[in-house]
């Protein structure tokens, strides 16, 4: 009779409890997916906000009279003080002047201790824009570019076209702010998740975290491919995390993964786990 007891009313019990155990962790997934979802759109905002910033500002500049008579003189002094006053005053990564047929003229950097100085760019060979850049720009006044630079960074870039007071065109204006991983690691801090960006071929961009470095090329695809819904389980520095990998809304090419730990989760279930394996043996013993 007690072994048809123990039968009937632990096997079930037991049976119950691993299934609740099972979609409890699955409600975790789900809340943690929609988490993961809404961060992902706020990334989406911080990068649009920052191209917001290149183009309105690009705008403002390619319009300062000073500047457009410092660009048409030829004047090489005074267009660097100009420049180097507005890196100074700016959160741009890079401050570039074209001439109107794409050749460099005069370029500042903001170094990785944020100090500024003029790059040697074009100082030993001539250096032009891209070809497609400059013709864009004959028929629009401004134009954006995300440019995906593995182990750099994602740059956006805002180009402005320079115009006289005849409204003849003399040059380009390019601002650049440059998402790299120590962009990365401060959004972890501040919205404590991990986070990387993948291109379109899969290939690793940039990562608040060196441990997704490790990985094999395209690892990352061929997961998301096995997992429709994106979301997938790593582990990151020895503990558990869960991933959401998807797209950004504003660019197919940009891939990101947001992940948030399950080291807490796993523990509380771990430790339910242990309780009633706890009590089932109890009652078997007595």
């Amino acid at each position: 009779l007690t072994w048809w007891f123990l039968l009937f009313s632990i096997v079930p019990l037991a049976f119950l409890t691993g299934y609740s155990l099972v979609i409890y962790e699955n409600a975790i997934d789900d809340e943690l997916k929609k988490r993961l979802d809404l961060n992902l759109r706020q990334l989406d905002v911080i990068v649009g906000e920052n191209e917001k910033y290149l183009t309105t500002f690009g705008k403002i500049r390619s319009l300062d009279p000073a500047f457009i008579s410092e660009v048409s003189s030829g004047s090489t002094v005074g267009l660097r003080k100009v420049v180097e006053a507005w890196m100074h005053n700016s959160i741009s990564s890079r401050i570039t002047v074209f001439e109107d047929d794409g050749r460099l003229r005069i370029a500042f950097v903001r170094g990785e201790l944020g100090d500024i100085k003029q790059s040697k760019l074009g100082e030993c060979e001539e250096i032009y824009l891209s070809e497609s850049i400059v013709n864009q720009l004959k028929d629009k006044d401004q134009a954006v570019v995300r440019e995906m630079r593995p182990g750099e960074g994602i740059e956006l870039v805002a180009y402005s076209k320079i115009l006289s007071r005849k409204n003849r065109q003399v040059g380009i204006l390019e601002e650049i702010i440059t998402m790299d991983s120590q962009v990365f690691k401060t959004l972890r801090n501040r919205m404590k998740l991990e986070v990387f960006v993948l291109n379109k071929e899969g290939q690793l961009i940039v990562s608040s975290e060196d441990d997704f470095k490790l990985y094999p090329p395209k690892f990352f695809t061929e997961q998301i491919a096995k997992e429709k819904s994106g979301f997938l389980d790593l582990r990151i520095r020895d503990e558990p995390y869960g991933f959401l990998i998807r797209p950004l809304a504003s660019s197919s090419e940009m891939i990101v993964g947001l992940g948030a730990s399950k080291g807490d989760v796993k523990a509380v279930l771990r430790r339910i786990t242990i309780a009633l394996f706890s009590v089932f043996v109890a009652i078997i013993v007595l």
